[in-house]
């Protein structure tokens, strides 16, 4: 059994005042640019994708959200630096936790390096709950008064539960207790058979509470969740699916719910040929067959990369990188294709062997605060004729100018950061 646990809003911990607002930003006062939020971003146009990083003005006139419900908040700055102090704070209160879990598994279970996998760029953890469920500590009485501890929601029904899933819902219960009366934290908390139902159970009992589901009771939180607010499907590739690909047997109505995905993934003995029958006429940076495989173990419930649980200085996903950065006079007055031609071959000349993907970071107008931010893509290698610098850094390219030549006046950039991951 995995459990994902999703900490509660930094932020409002450190300053309680705000722990009231339902629809909260924080926004970096320098720039304008959202840093955090506790509610979904959700455009009124649907031509319009709203995602962190982006403008508060943007945010406030595209958002579902009436501006005058909206609570902004700037962020505090570095009185050194003059930066936000985001990093810092997020980076304190993680090994805060991270300190405080540790002790109390220990404590209670033995060691806990090989138990709980604490996520480098975001605020969730991982915990292993198999390795507490050993014979020895079945009978442990945990030290936590139970009525601190926050409540478990049963997907199917607590009757159908196995014992074993019980007992680790319980100890997860204890945990999370721990964590609220050391520390103040709060989290909500997914337990299933892999990470990513883990992820998609933890939504249904926020921002204190558990939820528990099983294998065969995956079907009841799939036919709950939209399409375009799962896991990486939240911007191009959802509202593709959700707008074009129908469902199977149906004439005119499409994808809208990850059941929905299921059912397509059904009619299909593999994502090759799904991909082949459904996917191969859109670009393979959304549709290829890399991310077809991914498609396909999101449907299913199940992980795209196997997790390792004792590798506790690894990030979630497991991926292997390297990376190059092109920066300062390397990029006056070169054109776009020049600077990704030069941080592809630095890349693949760092690496020994072809990764498996190669992504592209690019930020552009740090000194006009209209138009700062980052423009990113991914191109996964074996949608590559051929592994060269020249057919790597002309896909990066051609997805990094189509974003960066939508401004009126392209911005200067400031920074390319090309890496791979094995």
């Amino acid at each position: 059994m995995i459990s994902i646990l999703k900490l509660s809003q930094i932020w409002t911990h450190l300053y309680p005042h705000l722990a009231e607002s339902r629809n909260l930003v924080i926004y970096d006062p320098t720039s304008s640019i959202v840093v955090a939020n506790n509610f979904p971003l959700k455009s009124k146009d649907p031509s319009v994708t709203l995602s962190r990083p982006c403008h508060l003005e943007k945010l406030l006139e595209y958002s579902v959200v009436c501006p005058e419900k909206i609570t902004c908040f700037p962020a505090p700055l570095d009185p050194l630096t003059g930066k936000v102090t985001s990093p810092q704070v997020r980076k304190e209160a993680m090994r805060q936790i991270e300190n405080s879990l540790r002790m109390f598994i220990s404590r209670e279970f033995g060691n806990s390096n090989d138990v709980l996998h604490f996520s480098k760029c975001s605020d969730e953890i991982l915990i292993d709950l198999s390795k507490l469920l050993s014979e020895e500590n079945r009978t442990v009485k945990l030290s936590i008064d139970e009525s601190v501890c926050p409540s478990v929601k049963w997907i199917g029904g607590e009757e159908v539960i196995p014992v074993r899933e019980k007992l680790g819902a319980k100890i997860l219960s204890q945990i999370l207790g721990h964590l609220k009366s050391e520390t103040g934290f709060q989290a909500s908390a997914g337990i299933g058979s892999s990470v990513i139902v883990a992820k998609l159970a933890r939504e249904f009992n926020k921002p204190w509470g558990i939820t528990l589901v099983q294998s065969s009771h995956i079907d009841l939180i799939y036919s709950q969740i939209n399409l375009r607010s799962a896991p990486e499907l939240k911007g191009t590739k959802g509202r593709i699916l959700s707008g074009e690909i129908l469902i199977p047997g149906s004439s005119h109505q499409t994808l809208q719910t990850l059941f929905d995905l299921r059912k397509l993934i059904e009619s299909f003995a593999t994502p090759e040929e799904m991909h082949a029958k459904v996917f191969a006429k859109y670009p393979p940076e959304l549709f290829g067959v890399s991310k077809c495989q991914r498609l396909w173990h999101l449907a299913k419930g199940t992980d795209y990369k196997e997790f390792f649980p004792n590798k506790v200085n690894k990030s979630i996903s497991l991926k292997k990188s390297k990376s190059v950065i092109v920066q300062g006079t390397e990029v006056l007055g070169k054109s776009l294709e020049e600077i990704v031609s030069l941080g592809t071959y630095r890349l693949m000349e760092l690496m020994k062997e072809p990764p498996k993907t190669i992504n592209g970071i690019l930020v552009i107008g740090k000194s006009d605060v209209r138009t700062r931010g980052c423009i990113s893509t991914q191109i996964a290698i074996e949608d590559l004729a051929e592994y060269t610098v020249a057919s790597v850094s002309s896909k990066i390219s051609e997805k990094l100018k189509h974003d960066y030549l939508s401004f009126a006046t392209p911005p200067s950039i400031e920074k390319l950061t090309i890496y791979g991951k094995y």
